[in-house]
């Protein structure tokens, strides 16, 4: 169960990326991924374990939580697909907010 003392919006999309590097980036509520084609490889920053890569190949699922800053690149040589479900996003804000590079690398 999923519960908020303010207005937020449930918000479903479907994306499709081409091979890219991704961006550094983090979301104000957190969000389920399901990969339908092609490979998404999400790299997390913690202080705990710094900077962890993690692919995931069609059919594949992972969890982005709220905060966290990371990166989901498409190494290729196909685009991905991918269905995600966010949680908590704010009526009108942006799904995600630019970070800094967490582990020196490019982009």
């Amino acid at each position: 169960m999923f519960r908020s003392s303010i207005t937020t919006e449930l918000i479903i999309q479907r994306l499709v990326t081409p091979p890219s590097p991704g961006s550094w980036h983090t979301h104000t509520g957190p969000s389920f991924s399901i990969v339908d084609k092609g490979t998404v490889v999400i790299t997390r920053y913690s202080k705990k374990y710094g900077c962890v890569s993690t692919t995931y190949e069609a059919g594949g699922t992972y969890v982005e939580e709220a905060g966290e800053v990371h990166r989901a690149s498409v190494p290729g040589p196909a685009t991905a697909v991918e269905y995600k479900t966010r949680f908590y996003t704010q009526p009108g804000a942006p799904l995600s907010a630019p970070a800094a590079d967490p582990c020196g690398t490019a982009p």
